[in-house]
């Protein structure tokens, strides 16, 4: 059996209406409200992507906006800031939407210059947070195993003692 998804709510997993140019990042604003990320703006230029927490149901909704963005008092420039300062004047590529096991809207995905999905909000205790994410190959970070680096020099006092 397939089973084909609807848009929930009428909301459209296409978050950015289709146009000719693309859509570039210039610049991203949050909104703090008691110490919680209540929004976030995705500034394209000439429009923008208003991402916000819905306090009553703890989901997330998005809405487009065909204007520039006027920063306007209570919103904060975050765009110099992990993970945003990688994608700035990138191209907004493919964006999803996730719904939960519930049937709650909770999470955005936005991918930058391409298909794979960079980028993760996810609405959780009435706060918006916010992921970098991708392939785990570009992910993968290098750590030290810390009990290998503390067998190493145990074995290299142990050896240094035994020489006297």
């Amino acid at each position: 059996m397939i089973a084909i998804a609807q848009p929930s709510s009428g909301l459209d997993p296409l978050l950015f209406p289709d146009r000719e140019e693309p859509y570039h990042l210039r610049e991203v604003y949050e909104k703090i409200i008691y110490g919680c990320r209540d929004e976030i703006i995705l500034d394209l230029a000439d429009c923008f992507l208003r991402i916000a927490l819905d306090r009553d149901s703890d989901t997330i909704t998005a809405e487009f906006h065909g204007n520039p963005f006027g920063s306007k008092r209570g919103y904060r420039r975050i765009g110099s800031t992990s993970p945003w300062k990688a994608f700035l004047n990138q191209e907004c590529g493919w964006t999803w939407l996730a719904i939960n096991q519930q049937g709650y809207r909770d999470s955005i995905l936005i991918s930058f210059e391409g298909i794979v999905p960079n980028v993760l909000l996810n609405v959780m205790a009435s706060s918006i947070y916010v992921f970098k994410i991708g392939p785990m190959e570009n992910l993968a970070t290098k750590t030290t195993n810390h009990r290998t680096k503390d067998a190493k020099a145990l074995r290299r006092h142990s050896s240094s003692r035994a020489q006297f």
